[in-house]
């Protein structure tokens, strides 16, 4: 997985009729992206501790680890040596010590990493003053490099010590998404299952992710659900309507079906979105709206507790750092926060009363943050990925790109 480049964070809307629809679709990045932790390789990296009988009262344990996620390099990240890679080799992240290399000695360290591993492509890809970012053809030549750094043999490369090699990807999140959790080997059926809707409008979907463990499925009876609201996708009126019909006709055969709010708060909400729901696979529900002046995403939450309203609209004001445009309805039974988050997407809070949110197993929001201080307190996943939870108990992972 040599990375995914865009030049939108909001990933690729289809702007001409139906017709080109297949012409416009980007299917090199499979529309709906997926992530198998299959496909992570290990992490190798020096992991320094306390030790009183060296004269530097410090020592080094060479430590391989798996993952929770490829390091997140944003598409501009460094400075080029040569154009991204594309295909299904691994980018490894290379960290050195205390010393800031420029390209002459990135070259350097890159031709002698070349000389030690005899045979396998190593390309440099690109570099800063403490990093390099190497191309290899695959897992097992990217295994190579790891094992050297665990023989002792990186700890001289042209003078520079390396001291953690991850797997990478270069991207352009979005700063919300929807990630959605498959047990292996479903992962792949879960974006097929999203594929044929989406791609109808979308070349990219940068809004909903999968991720695909290695774990055995999720008992319903034993592990805690999460209620996941639904993605609304906005679709321009005129020409793109034949768009809307027909994702609305590929949602209108099983296992989809319609689902309808109360009649007492669907004659009060002010717009018209039709919402859908599997009903065999643990996905969100899915809203498509016509006939709005531009194509875009809105990632709703319904909060289960109109008293919890308040502290869960401070949350996410505190994560996004947006302040919200409030609405209430119906005298304050219908309330809404939305939060812009960019020209082609949003975050709503939505409470309805009386209407109870369906649970939803292994989904959660991610958001991208930009200052590390939001992470205080919250489960570190990675050296970018944090988990903490919101105040009604949904997952919220929260992300940097290093830039």
């Amino acid at each position: 997985m040599a990375g995914l480049r865009m030049e939108d964070c909001d990933g690729i809307f289809l702007e001409n009729d139906l017709s080109a629809a297949r012409e416009e679709t980007d299917f090199g990045t499979a529309v709906v992206n997926i992530t198998r932790d299959a496909d992570i390789p290990p992490r190798y990296f020096l992991h320094k501790i306390f030790s009183p009988m060296t004269p530097s009262m410090s020592s080094y344990h060479r430590v391989s680890e798996k993952p929770h996620n490829f390091r997140l390099l944003h598409k501009d990240w460094g400075k080029r040596v040569s154009d991204v890679v594309e295909g299904t080799g691994i980018l490894a992240l290379l960290t050195l010590e205390s010393q800031s290399i420029d390209e002459h000695h990135a070259g350097r360290v890159a031709k002698q990493l070349k000389s030690l591993l005899r045979g396998p492509r190593c390309e440099l890809l690109r570099w800063d003053p403490e990093h390099l970012l190497l191309y290899f053809d695959s897992a097992e030549d990217y295994a190579g490099l790891g094992k050297l750094l665990l023989d002792e043999k990186l700890d001289s490369c042209e003078g520079f010590r390396i001291t953690a090699i991850e797997p990478a990807v270069l991207t352009n999140p979005p700063r919300c998404y929807v990630e959605i959790k498959a047990p292996n080997p479903q992962g792949t059926l879960t974006q097929r299952t999203l594929i044929p809707f989406i791609s109808l409008f979308s070349g990219a979907f940068t809004h909903v992710s999968v991720h695909e463990t290695e774990l055995p499925p999720s008992n319903p009876g034993t592990i805690q659900s999460i209620p996941i609201n639904w993605c609304r996708t906005h679709v321009r009126p005129a020409t793109h309507e034949s768009r809307a019909v027909a994702a609305m006709e590929v949602m209108s055969s099983k296992p989809w079906r319609l689902e309808k709010l109360p009649e007492e708060i669907a004659k009060e909400v002010d717009f018209d979105t039709n919402l859908y729901v599997h009903s065999e696979m643990n996905l969100p529900l899915w809203g498509i709206l016509t006939g709005v002046p531009m194509s875009g995403v809105r990632l709703m939450l319904l909060v289960k507790d109109a008293a919890n309203f308040e502290s869960m609209e401070q949350f996410y004001c505190n994560i996004t750092g947006v302040a919200p445009l409030r609405q209430k309805l119906c005298n304050g039974s219908i309330r809404y926060s939305t939060f812009s988050l960019s020209p082609r997407a949003e975050f709503t809070l939505v409470s309805y009363a009386g209407v109870i949110p369906e649970t939803k197993e292994d989904i959660a929001l991610h958001f991208q943050i930009r200052n590390t201080n939001k992470a205080i307190g919250a489960q570190k996943l990675s050296e970018d990925h944090w988990q903490l939870r919101d105040p009604e108990g949904n997952v919220v992972v929260l992300f940097t790109t290093m830039k």
